[in-house]
């Protein structure tokens, strides 16, 4: 990822600059920094977010020619809300800033019409549940109850949706949901065996690939949950229905970073990310 850390910016907390994205193979094609005040907007991508100032708007920084490489393969240009009651809240009074998504209904969502690459496209991307990386770091300050954290997904041609989820279900373990609309039998869950922790920062590593090899790791630490992966492609650069979504949780989630890698990273490569993301966050 390339990453240095410098007090220069212009946030309350110390950041990581991007210096080169490519020496992580092609970069990610979602890239959502909530600890990096140029990129949170409380409005339509002009004004950028003070300290409680409710979110309209996050770029996507693999789309940011500052950050990424601009081109249409991201995932999007920026999740949004327009909808006030929806908005999560910027928060920079403490080292690290982050989003408070203070319950349930807060989300921010790119779609093939908001936040957009192009006209009624999200992305030229197409992405593998069985060959994708994903990172996300947050904390959920009660995580009784479900909550379906980050979420992708891909029109299946028809009215139905294709979903790639990272999620705390009912029994409070962290899964991974790998879903295919046009063959629900063939869905699949990775499960970690691991039971979310309230008020606890924490790094989460989410690996596809295939051959019953995919992962799931906590702040960098041995494989806690290994499994199937799902032979099926989601196609964001054709049809409509897509989605990119970040949702709260009703007893307040906040939410730092998210990459999502359209490619298995090798374990070389993926210790790298982790080692950064521990470093930024001191994990």
């Amino acid at each position: 990822m390339g990453l240095s850390l410098s007090n220069n910016n212009s946030s309350t907390g110390p950041k990581f600059r991007k210096k080169k994205m490519s020496r992580i193979k092609n970069g990610p094609v979602l890239w959502i920094d909530f600890t990096d005040r140029r990129t949170v907007y409380s409005d339509d991508m002009s004004t950028n977010a003070n300290h409680n100032d409710n979110i309209y708007a996050v770029s996507n920084k693999a789309f940011d020619k500052r950050f990424g490489k601009a081109n249409n393969t991201a995932l999007g240009t920026a999740l949004k809300q327009a909808t006030a009651n929806d908005k999560p809240i910027y928060r920079s009074s403490t080292s690290m800033p982050y989003a408070l998504f203070a319950d349930a209904t807060d989300k921010l969502s790119a779609t093939e019409t908001v936040g957009n690459v192009g006209s009624n496209l999200l992305s030229q991307s197409r992405l593998e549940g069985d060959a994708l990386t994903l990172f996300i770091v947050f904390n959920l300050v009660n995580s009784s109850g479900t909550c379906n954290i980050f979420t992708m997904k891909a029109g299946d041609g028809g009215s139905g949706q294709d979903p790639l989820t990272f999620q705390i279900p009912a029994d409070q373990k962290v899964k991974m949901f790998i879903g295919d609309q046009s063959d629900k039998s063939g869905t699949v869950l990775l499960d970690s065996n691991s039971t979310i922790v309230s008020n606890a920062l924490q790094l989460w590593t989410v690996r596809l690939q295939t051959g019953g090899a995919s992962v799931m790791r906590k702040n960098g630490g041995p494989s806690l949950g290994n499994g199937l992966s799902k032979d099926h492609t989601y196609a964001f650069d054709i049809n409509s229905n897509h989605l990119i979504e970040i949702a709260g949780h009703a007893n307040g989630l906040h939410m730092y970073e998210i990459l999502v890698f359209n490619e298995v990273l090798p374990d070389k490569e993926m210790l790298e990310v982790e080692r950064q993301l521990k470093q930024k966050y001191n994990l």
